[in-house]
């Protein structure tokens, strides 16, 4: 396949392939003090014997473990499908289950738009799931704001991330939507398909909204190509709903929610990452939508289609109904949980504070409240 010349220079964004991802995972390899850190990290995907030896041997063998994969595809199946999802689905998920995916067509590339809880989970799960039904896996949006260092840039520049600037001024966020915009463009016409949240940052509410400008975003450099009706349709946007029983960082996320002086530190992406990957999450499911339709030339709409999609086929679990039968005083949705989940549920959060736990109710039962209310063409901006 002959690659279509991009218009832009992305050698700082996109994700690495070919010649740069061998020379990014030969760094990874070679960083010994870095590496020395993630012992504890990469012990439970050691492949036997060296597992036995690990502490000993640790850096040497995890060395040739990762130089030993040849491509991108090579190290996401056999590696992050195949050795660290797994452990994570086995050691802290209950079940693990998708669909929609059988409405798509695996030679297709598609422009994902999901709604977002967790940050590393949702896109190595949404790209486990197409994985395991046969797609080849997309190119993932990661903010800047996650990479500390060279050896996390690159760490996710391997594994189909590319980078998306952000807390810029007026001017470089216009020039950088261009380019972004552009790189996901380049990067559709050459047959990738692309995964990005639905806003920036996390849903820590539990209102899963589009904002529009995500759409005009996209449609920034083919604005002199199509119309925005035709871009959506060339774009084939497909939305994705995620959703936990138990977001593993819905403590931590309302204990922000309820400070008014919360500022956020270095440490606090690092650490919602590890919860994200041990604390236990109950159920998962991933549900794909249908390709968006719009006859309609405003964002605006197709933003407010994309949401009727995403909360409406956004999977409900007994927590969800007990938070909202909890934070109403009412028992409407009695039926869809027993007492004793409603017990489990009370003890999981028993040594919470009161006004924390009212935001963590809150997370869970917004995406209750919000299919009853989501409305195309009545949400503002």
């Amino acid at each position: 396949m002959i690659l279509k010349k991009p218009s832009y220079d992305f050698t700082d964004m996109e994700a690495f392939k070919g010649q740069a991802f061998k020379d990014a995972l030969n760094y990874i390899a070679n960083d010994y003090d870095t590496l020395s850190k993630f012992r504890k990290f990469f012990k439970p995907y050691v492949p036997p014997p060296f597992s036995k030896l690990y502490d000993k041997i640790f850096v040497n063998r995890i060395k040739k473990y990762l130089l030993s994969f040849k491509s991108v595809d090579d190290f996401q199946a056999n590696f992050i499908s195949n050795k660290v999802l797994k452990h994570i689905l086995n050691s802290s998920v209950d079940k693990f289950s998708f669909e929609g995916l059988e409405k798509l067509d695996t030679k297709e590339r598609y422009l994902f738009v999901s709604n977002h809880r967790d940050i590393v989970l949702d896109p190595a799960l949404f790209n486990y799931a197409l994985f395991k039904a046969g797609f080849t896996s997309a190119q993932i949006a990661f903010g800047d704001n996650l990479i500390y260092n060279r050896f996390v840039e690159y760490l996710i520049r391997i594994n189909k991330g590319f980078v998306v600037r952000r807390n810029l001024s007026q001017r470089e966020q216009l020039q950088e939507s261009m380019k972004l915009s552009a790189y996901i463009n380049h990067t559709l016409e050459n047959n990738e398909s692309i995964w990005i949240a639905q806003r920036s940052g996390r849903a820590k509410d539990g209102n899963d909204f589009t904002r529009t400008a995500i759409l005009k975003m996209f449609y920034l450099s083919k604005r002199k190509q199509f119309s925005f009706q035709e871009y959506v349709k060339w774009a084939k946007i497909v939305p994705v709903s995620i959703s936990y029983e138990y977001d593993p960082c819905d403590i931590k996320k309302a204990a922000e929610l309820a400070d008014p002086d919360f500022k956020k530190n270095k440490m606090d992406d690092i650490n919602s990452i590890r919860l994200g990957i041990e604390k236990q999450k109950g159920s998962i499911k991933v549900v794909f939508g249908d390709v968006l339709e719009s006859d309609s030339k405003k964002p605006k709409y197709a933003a407010d289609l994309l949401d009727h999609q995403i909360i409406n086929n956004y999977y409900l679990w007994p927590s969800n109904y007990i938070s909202y039968d909890l934070l109403n005083y009412s028992d409407k949705y009695k039926d869809f949980y027993t007492e004793t989940q409603k017990s489990d549920f009370l003890k999981r959060y028993k040594d919470v504070d009161s006004e924390v736990f009212k935001f963590v109710l809150h997370q869970y039962a917004n995406p209750v409240f919000n299919k009853n209310i989501v409305r195309i063409g009545e949400k503002d901006d």
